[in-house]
């Protein structure tokens, strides 16, 4: 199978150690690709390493690998309070409780459970009220909550989930499992998302609580430093927990385990919110209704930089970058719709909107040679599927421009929303970068399944969009 760029990255992302910065990244790429690469494509696989399920940013500007904090902390077990329900059922439902150790890339079906033998505990799906197991996913992040919930308009409660269970009778009889016993998870395969099960009783857990309390402490204290970042505020629980473990003295992870339902508990300072549209994640108490922390951003200097059409937009500061700017201009043409409303939306309010002569012809040049490949294209016929989702992508990416211009008029910024708004807006963001990369690629055969997720999306976005400019304006008070 050949090889592609996204792959190699994912490869060196899977390899890495240690923490590496944006210039490592790109030296170590060009050397294992060994061919020359374009500079939007560097820009892009830069772009994308922020959001990378296997990286964890850090203050420095580098770049932390999962993999390099489980050397450090992969040797302490999950502990996993078993419920009633689950000794009833005689089933283990994993759930949000294997967080940090959760394997970021697999979703819950994938992963593998081994008895105290080594043999592999069977699994199967199982149908159950939604209320019976909602509690086992309840910080779990979308990646990994399970789908679809059969919602019962009728009679809500009687909705329900199909969820992925594992068979623990023999498991169970061999450990003498009793009620307030916990299971011992320990990492086996990250990769690969096996796992190994031993009893752990809760006199013995009890013994422990002391160690445990201590950890807790420290890690609760490291949660809190960071959290004044942005970035790592915005991060899912499974990052920020990684990284404060990354952070902790090793003789603060000499711990028996560690389980996420009682950190939860033990938490004094910290609050586990989240939002509709956002992953669960630590912050400080009372924090999470108004975005209060400081964040102060540095003002954008122009540096003329010209080499490429994305580092020209990234340079003056526009919302979008070559890819989603080609994509937009594409949708346009095919409904012939007229340029200059466009144009305005995208480009005014910028004042002098280029940093020298030099910069603006490079930028009329690659328009013109974008524009005369985008007509060329429009009279090639392509899967209506593909153009209409463009063309919905589009006006969601249009949507978060012009709330942004609202924002730049009233001399505001993003981080002056509330954060359950600013979730929505990154969120909606991401997935257009996402879906507008994908739909430009001459992708042959089709990637179906990304078809549907995409449709899918669309389904949930539509509805929530509609409002999200009305709701920015009156949280900020802007008439």
């Amino acid at each position: 199978m050949r090889r592609t760029l996204d792959s190699v990255a994912d490869d060196l992302i899977r390899e890495a150690r240690a923490p590496f910065s944006a210039a490592d990244f790109v030296r170590r790429i060009q050397a294992r690709w060994g061919r020359k690469i374009a500079a939007a494509t560097l820009d892009r696989l830069k772009k994308n390493l922020p959001q990378h399920q296997g990286l964890i940013g850090m203050e420095s500007g580098e770049f932390l690998p999962c993999r390099a904090v489980l050397e450090k902390m992969g040797h302490i077990p999950l502990a996993v309070p078993l419920s009633s329900f689950e000794l009833r059922e005689r089933i283990l439902i994993p759930g949000c409780r294997l967080i940090p150790l959760i394997p970021g890339e697999l979703s819950e079906d994938r992963l593998t459970f081994l008895d105290g033998r080594g043999n592999k505990i069977p699994q199967r799906q199982q149908t159950f009220l939604l209320e019976e197991v909602f509690d086992f996913y309840r910080y779990s992040s979308e990646r990994h909550f399970p789908e679809p919930i059969k919602i019962n308009e009728w009679v809500p409660g009687k909705s329900s989930l199909t969820v992925t269970v594992w068979d623990m009778r023999e498991a169970f009889a061999a450990f003498r499992c009793r009620p307030g016993d916990d299971l011992l998870v320990q990492l086996v395969d990250y990769d690969r998302g096996v796992f190994r099960l031993r009893p752990y009783p809760a006199g013995q857990e009890r013994r422990h609580r002391l160690k445990t309390r201590s950890l807790h402490v420290r890690l609760e204290a490291e949660l809190i430093r960071l959290s004044h970042r942005y970035d790592f505020s915005s991060a899912g629980m499974e990052k920020q927990l990684l990284r404060a473990f990354y952070s902790l003295d090793k003789m603060d992870l000499q711990v028996p385990a560690f389980s996420l339902n009682r950190f939860v508990d033990f938490l004094e300072k910290l609050s586990v919110v989240g939002s509709e549209w956002g992953y669960p994640r630590f912050m400080p108490a009372g924090k999470f209704k108004r975005w209060e922390l400081s964040l102060d951003l540095a003002p954008k200097k122009l540096t003329g930089r010209c080499s490429s059409l994305n580092q020209i937009l990234e340079d003056l500061g526009m919302p979008f970058d070559a890819a989603e700017f080609r994509a937009i201009l594409r949708a346009s043409f095919a409904k012939n719709d007229c340029m200059e409303p466009l144009v305005d939306l995208l480009f005014s309010g910028k004042g002098e909107l280029f940093c020298n002569k030099t910069q603006e012809t490079t930028f009329y040049r690659l328009l013109r040679k974008m524009m005369t490949a985008l007509y060329q294209e429009v009279e090639t016929p392509e899967p209506r599927i593909v153009s209409e989702l463009r063309q919905k992508t589009v006006q969601v990416k249009l949507s978060l421009i012009r709330i942004l211009k609202i924002l730049e008029v009233n001399d505001l910024g993003l981080t002056d929303l509330p954060l359950d708004l600013l979730d929505q807006v990154i969120d909606l963001d991401s997935f257009c970068v996402e879906s507008l990369y994908f739909l430009e690629e001459r992708r042959r055969p089709m990637d179906l399944k990304m078809i549907r997720d995409i449709q899918q999306a669309h389904k949930i976005i539509g509805p929530k969009l509609a409002g999200l400019e009305e709701d920015v304006l009156y949280e900020l008070g802007i008439d």
